[in-house]
């Protein structure tokens, strides 16, 4: 995806055959992206507790699990990261890792398609 975000004029997002969308780079980050805030729980037996209160605090349609970690939507990028905290917090799950990521397409994908590259 990073050779495509830099030599690509238009890049096609598709999925088991179907076009999702087709444009130039910069208007699919507009239209599908956003920040992204990543949380990877410390142990695997607290990843389902963790998504529970993810979705719970942002809506189930703006969480998504993929590589390990919880992906959320992060369409206000001040309040989210404090949300996303409070509710790890409330979650009493440990944490590996907890990110705050610019949108690529690789966010696209994700988003339009509801998995990762590496998914399939």
């Amino acid at each position: 995806m990073e050779e495509a975000e830099t030599l690509c004029d238009r890049v096609a997002i598709y999925d088991k055959g179907r076009i999702l969308d087709l444009d130039r780079t910069d208007a699919l980050l507009a239209r599908h992206g956003g920040r992204r805030i990543e949380v990877r729980p410390a142990h695997e037996e607290d990843v389902e507790r963790l998504g529970d209160v993810l979705k719970d605090t942002f809506g189930a349609e703006a969480v998504t699990f993929a590589e390990n970690r919880w992906v959320i939507r992060a369409d206000d990028p001040l309040d989210s990261p404090e949300r996303a905290i409070a509710a790890v917090k409330r979650s009493g799950v440990a944490v590996e890792s907890f990110a705050v990521r610019e949108a690529d397409l690789e966010t696209v994908f994700l988003r339009l398609t509801g998995k990762s590259l590496r998914d399939e």
